[in-house]
């Protein structure tokens, strides 16, 4: 039994001397989990000493028959001028994120937005970076910038 217990700490010495690295992926591609769906969502909780900051902001794409439909909602703590997003498709070139198309979608006078845009697309890896805005008159007050995981058409 002492011997056992020796081979033990002696294995556990050397385990801790021994240094593992794990590498992640430097691809720059993060999968999303299905296939037909990707999506990025945060909640900033409220702010109730600056009217119209951004609460909460959601990003996702999915695919349909040859485009993919970006999703853009955004909540804000109070109502704004103008709301909503734009939003940038990049399509990855085997090396790096490039953009692909950009669109942007907002609502006037509100304190939720869902905007919504439709891009034509060929095949390849794509995803959604997402740049929550609220205005205030025609300045940006609060901007979130939420980015998916990608989609494979």
């Amino acid at each position: 039994m002492r011997k056992v217990v020796s081979l033990i700490i002696c294995i556990l010495l050397v385990l801790s001397v021994c240094g593992i690295a794990f590498a992640a992926d430097d691809s720059g591609i993060n999968p999303s989990p299905n296939p037909n769906y990707a999506e990025s969502e945060i909640f900033t909780g409220p702010t109730p000493y600056s009217a119209g900051s951004i609460t909460y902001a959601y990003a996702a794409i999915s695919r349909g028959n040859g485009y993919l439909l970006c999703k853009a909602d955004t909540d804000a703590n109070a109502l704004c001028d103008k709301l909503g997003a734009y939003m940038v498709l990049q399509k990855w070139n085997g090396s790096s994120w490039t953009t692909y198309k950009t669109g942007s979608d907002y609502g006037k006078n509100c304190a939720g937005y869902n905007a919504r845009l439709s891009f034509s697309v060929g095949s390849g890896t794509y995803r959604l970076v997402a740049y929550h805005r609220s205005y205030n008159g025609s300045s940006i007050f609060n901007q979130i910038t939420r980015t998916t995981t990608s989609i494979t058409v």
